[in-house]
């Protein structure tokens, strides 16, 4: 770099000797006077030589009119990263706006921009103008790059300061705003003119490094050529930037950019990367370091997770590298809860948008993770059992990415002023759900249900006030293309050349670009790459199949919770078979006949557990056996082997044969002991029963193997559950399903408490429909605690009478007989009452209804099994 400024240099002098003997000559010959070198005028003014020639083939000036926005490939040549797969995040945001930009420039001195005559001091960019969009970055853009890119208030000073921050920062905002169409040429125009112009300084400070950093931060057409440029020179400049908020934002940038490219950083881990605790420790360091250093630690993880899988060399994933996985999946939940403990809930002009931010960027380096699991994979090899969860779980990160974005008002908000990396990540998440969608039909995602999120996300770019050529404006029209892919049938029902008729006749289905309509129809679209999809998700091949069958297995299968769930368990999704197992062979519910295996089996002994859990791959396991707390209380050593002791073999054998499975385990209220106010999951469990001690046992173990990511666990502490149909069991709750189950049937039973005993209780169907949900929750949603107090309502034992005789008269309450046993009254009194369910609530489970409901609900029951 030097030498070629030593020669550039060199050339200038020589040419001023030749002007200098030329202007002699003509003297001494009476000519005309040369004029002077335009190239000495542009050193001396540091503004490029102007041109009288309107059709000079040299000029350099771009007009208003003539600039057409950040450029676009029309026919993009084919790259070898086009054959891999998967595709790295940027070619998702490649396919949908086509910024030629965007691509790792084969010839860097082809990339340079154009450059313009004046600017703000020569009437190109009005001083109004210029501050409004000003105040616009100063006052709200800055904040979503922690703000570092604004150090002076006043335009005034920061034009007299540093020109290329000023360009910088002016065009960033012209981008952000809807007003500012007609001016972001001219502003981008000057910062890359600027910018070219220094290319080859040696002396440059702080403001110079800023303006690098603002403009990586949110153009993604310059960020390729910023990223490597500021590395090169920042050898040069490390006294300059002595700013540690410089340094780890331009780390932060490159690593971003290394993640979108796939390629390797330029950056290396220094001293002050690996020191950003003790940074934040410093007096100098504010909330907005907080939100800094965060990134900084989450892209150090990104950084280990690219150097593990390295360059996609067309080969699978080995099965070993799910422990990495597992790994890294621990080392982002623990990200995602310490800074979600950490930042505020809100901040200044930006909402609670950083904490949003936070649970995007979970969500985006989830996708990067997961994604490598399709890595060589060719069209007709099915997804490795062993990745299935894996597979599932970057489908749930891509959705709840969009999700996000399109249901929540302040990160809605948010799009205008996050940085391009957020937004390019977004694309990948959506060119994903499609490709996943296309590919592999319902067995991963339904296709109308990324069809509902693409189409929301394109209603909501749309109606952003930002810049034409802001990046979701960009975007907006590949999507809806996109979409439309989604409309065509199965591929197992398709042959190939029906679907490519699809294709070619795929502008019937959706018609041109709607924001651009000056504009070619495909200007921002190319139907050449696999609809932008990779080849591993190749549209082509008929009858496409893969290991889509969900395996879960269900334990205690034979009891009542677990015979309710089988049949809206296998309807929720026709892909889940069942392996169901208890003591003795459980029943099989003879319209699911062919999609369950039932199995008797003694959880007991360990050598039958692990053929149990090495016979099916299974993605999800339901711990429902055990023995119940009358039972448990008048044997304990039995309780101890049931309630404890297979767990833990159950649990031993998923760790080591199906690391990261998912385990709902089903716990109780027990665990608690008598409690006066609300009981939450932070209130301190002191069970005064066998039982409740056993359960709590097993939930430690559950809770333990999910923090080190052995298992993905839930434990679901339920409430006692009215009206539970059968015969009465040994469960201490028993009477509480008895008084309404045979006094509804005529049948004399007995009443074993005092009737102003308070309960916890909740209907079957709440119950069921809520253990299907917890299956689902992403685990990062549980934080550092997987245990949920599942919702119900309060009600004493009057209560459950008055409800029997509203629904079957007085002569219903008639068959209760009062006959209190002081052993049972002991256990269910040191049961709290009082539960606070909000945690549950904010997963997403649903509140349970009236007790009378529930009671009418049996009784329909009745009616129609009669």
């Amino acid at each position: 770099m030097d030498e070629k400024s030593q020669f550039s240099e060199s050339v200038v002098q020589d040419l001023e000797q030749m002007h200098s003997a030329l202007r002699q000559v003509m003297t001494k010959l009476s000519l005309p006077e040369l004029p002077p070198l335009q190239s000495i005028n542009s050193r001396e003014e540091g503004s490029p030589p102007k041109d009288d020639h309107a059709n000079n083939s040299h000029n350099l000036s771009v007009s208003q009119e003539e600039f057409r926005g950040p450029s676009c490939d029309n026919s993009p040549k084919a790259t070898p990263e086009d054959e891999g797969l998967p595709y790295v995040p940027i070619h998702s945001l490649y396919t949908l706006t086509k910024l030629s930009a965007l691509r790792s420039p084969d010839n860097p001195e082809a990339q340079k921009g154009n450059a313009i005559n004046d600017f703000i001091a020569r009437g190109a960019l009005s001083l109004a103008d210029a501050e409004s969009l000003f105040s616009l970055y100063r006052d709200r853009l800055d904040r979503y790059m922690y703000g570092i890119g604004c150090r002076y208030m006043t335009l005034e000073e920061l034009r007299r300061k540093s020109p290329i921050l000023s360009a910088a920062t002016l065009t960033v905002a012209a981008l952000h705003d809807p007003k500012a169409d007609n001016i972001y040429g001219i502003c981008s125009g000057e910062f890359r003119r600027l910018m070219e112009k220094s290319m080859f300084e040696r002396r440059i400070d702080r403001d110079y490094l800023r303006a690098m950093c603002v403009a990586s931060y949110w153009l993604s057409d310059l960020s390729w050529m910023l990223s490597g440029y500021n590395q090169a020179i920042k050898e040069q400049s490390q006294e300059a930037a002595d700013c540690a908020r410089l340094w780890y934002i331009l780390y932060i940038c490159d690593q971003h950019l290394a993640t979108l490219y796939g390629r390797p950083s330029i950056v290396q881990e220094d001293s002050s990367i690996q020191g950003w605790e003790q940074f934040l420790k410093s007096p100098v360091a504010t909330e907005e370091d907080k939100r800094l250093t965060g990134q900084v630690m989450l892209v150090s993880i990104l950084r280990n997770i690219r150097e593990l899988f390295g360059t996609d060399k067309g080969e699978p994933i080995p099965r070993v590298y799910l422990n990495h996985i597992l790994q890294f999946r621990r080392q982002l939940d623990e990200w995602y809860t310490r800074w979600m403990g950490e930042l505020p809930e809100q901040w200044t002009q930006i909402g609670s948008f950083p904490r949003k931010g936070t649970i995007l960027h979970y969500n985006f380096a989830q996708i990067h993770l997961y994604s490598h699991i399709f890595r060589g994979l060719s069209n007709d090899a099915p997804i490795p059992h062993y990745f299935l969860d894996c597979a599932m779980q970057a489908v749930n990160a891509a959705t709840a990415i969009i999700d996000l974005i399109i249901t929540d008002p302040d990160v809605a908000v948010g799009i205008v002023g996050m940085p391009s990396y957020m937004l390019s990540m977004t694309a990948f998440a959506c060119m994903f759900l499609i490709k996943v969608a296309v590919k592999y039909g319902s067995d991963l995602i339904e296709r109308q249900r990324v069809h509902d999120l693409t189409t929301n996300l394109v209603r909501q770019f749309r109606s952003l006030k930002a810049g034409k050529w802001h990046l979701a404006n960009l975007m907006a029209g590949g999507l809806e293309r996109m979409t439309a892919t989604l409309a065509t049938p199965d591929l197992g029902q398709v042959q190939p050349a029906v679907y490519n008729n699809a294709v070619e006749h795929i502008d019937m289905v959706m018609p041109g670009n709607q924001v651009y309509t000056d504009m070619d129809g495909d200007t921002f679209f190319d139907y050449d790459m696999s609809f932008g999809l990779s080849p591993v998700f190749s549209l082509a091949i008929p009858n496409t199949k893969m290991a889509n069958t969900q395996h879960i297995l269900i334990t205690g299968a034979g009891g009542f919770i677990g015979q309710e769930i089988i049949a809206p368990l296998l309807n929720s999704s026709p892909s889940i078979h069942l392996t169901i197992t208890d003591i003795s062979e459980p029943p099989v519910p003879t319209q699911h006949a062919q999609r369950i295996t039932s199995l008797a089996a003694d959880l007991a002994n360990p050598s039958v557990v692990e053929k149990l859990i090495t016979s099916q791959p299974y993605q999800a396991v339901y711990l429902f056996h055990g023995l119940m707390s009358g039972g448990s209380e008048a044997n304990l050593d039995l309780g101890l082997k049931v309630n404890v002791d297979s767990v833990r073999y159950v649990l031993d054998a998923l760790r080591n044969k199906l690391p990261g499975v998912k385990v709902i385990f089903s716990s109780s209220c027990a665990v608690y002991g008598p409690e006066e106010g609300y009981v939450t999951e932070k209130t301190l469990p002191q069970p005064r029963s066998s039982y409740g001690a056993e359960k709590l046992i097993a939930e430690l173990l559950v809770n333990d193997f999910s923090r080190r990511g052995l298992i993905d666990g839930r434990i679901v502490r339920l409430p006692t559950v009215v009206v539970r149909p059968g015969k009465p069991s040994a469960a201490a709750s028993s009477f509480a399903s008895g008084i309404v189950r045979e006094s509804l049937q005529g049948i004399p039973n007995v009443l074993p408490v005092p009737k102003d005993i308070s309960m916890w209780i909740c209907s079957p169907a709440t119950v069921i429909k809520n253990l299907i949900k917890i299956k689902d929750i992403p685990a990062e949603k549980f934080g550092e605690s997987r245990i949920v107090n599942l919702p119900g309502i309060t009600v004493s034992v009057q209560d459950i009478l008055d409800a029997v005789e509203k629904v079957g008269g007085k002569e219903a309450v008639g068959y209760v007989k009062e006959e209190q046993d002081e052993a049972l009254y002991k256990i269910v009194k040191s049961w709290p009452p009082w539960f606070d369910a909000s945690r549950a609530r904010g997963l997403g489970l649903d509140g349970d209804g009236e007790l009378v409901d529930a009671v009418k609900a049996f009784q329909e029951r009745l009616k129609s099994s009669s």
